[in-house]
This record gives structure tokens, C-alpha cells and sequence, in this order.
């Protein structure tokens, strides 16, 4: 109730911006009859394609090669110089419409976990349509037991795939 007080007296061009708040309905500034939706963070959504460093992600004699975005997310893993890996799943994953916040335990890095947005670097959603290189920021952290064998925000590009 005392929201709807403070938007009340913002102009209407500055109400546009206030009202995108996550999973609210506004009208289009070309089309006032047409409603669009603001994605919520919280829906689900169709990720498919994969991360990868810019440039490699060697950690203990590993490369961490890829993070594939479907199915709740997995990492793969291989040692270094080596042609294939192995994905290991990260049960409980969120990959939603701008975040990723996988946790893949049992690797042989122990636990690798990757936090961030799955927004580019001009402010897209990756894989939104847009076909040329996107590249986002995510939080790699490797931990063994209470022990980080490495933590860093790494620049990742995203590719597309099934």
C-alpha cells in the first residue's frame, strides 16, 4: 500500500522504469494497448548451450572445458592436454532467465560452483536471439572440503548447442 503511494507521484515516463520490476505487466512505450511481460527470475527457462572461459581455465592440472546450461546445469572437466572430459551434474542448479548458481560436487577439483548472470556484458540475455559472441561474468569457486583450491570471476563465452 505504501508502495503504490511513492509510484503515484513519479511522472509517467519515470513510472516505466520503476514499474519493470520481475514477473509485473506494463505497457509498451510504442504501443500503450499491448501489455509486454518482464521475465521473472524466477521462471524457468530454456537454456541450451554452453559456457566456456575465454581463455581456458586450468586449475590442479585440470581445465574446467565447459558449463552446459541444460538440465539444471553440469561442468565438465578434464585433465589438461586431454581431448574429453567428463560432465559431472550439479543437482539443485538454477539456471533461470539471469542467473547461475550451480553447485557440481564430486569432481576431481572437489565441489566447482559458478555464480552469476546469464547477461552479456551490453545487458542481453544470453541466447535471446542474439547470434554473435556473448560473453558474461561468473564466480568459479573449487572447494575441498572447507579448503578453496581456487576462487575468481572468470569471463565465459557463451556457444550455442543441444
Amino acid at each position: 500500500m505504501r508502495l503504490a503511494a511513492i509510484i503515484a507521484v513519479i511522472s509517467s515516463a519515470t513510472l516505466m522504469t520503476f514499474a519493470a520490476w520481475p514477473g509485473t505487466r506494463i505497457p509498451n512505450r510504442s504501443t500503450s494497448h499491448v501489455p509486454i511481460e518482464v521475465p521473472s527470475d524466477t521462471e524457468e527457462f530454456e537454456a541450451v548451450g554452453y559456457l566456456m572461459a575465454d581463455s581456458g581455465l586450468q586449475i590442479g592440472g585440470y581445465d574446467l572445458a565447459t558449463i552446459a546450461l541444460d538440465g539444471g546445469g553440469a561442468v565438465e572437466i578434464k585433465r589438461h592436454g586431454a581431448d574429453r572430459g567428463r560432465f559431472y551434474k550439479c543437482p539443485g542448479g538454477k539456471v533461470t532467465r539471469d542467473t547461475l548458481n550451480l553447485s557440481c560436487p564430486g569432481t576431481p577439483l572437489g565441489t566447482v560452483s559458478v555464480q552469476g548472470k546469464l547477461v552479456d556484458e551490453d545487458g542481453h540475455l544470453i541466447g535471446n536471439g542474439v547470434r554473435y559472441n556473448q560473453y558474461i561474468m561468473a564466480k568459479v569457486t573449487c572447494r575441498r572440503g572447507a579448503r578453496a583450491l581456487f576462487s575468481r570471476v572468470v569471463r565465459f563465452v557463451f556457444t550455442f548447442g543441444d
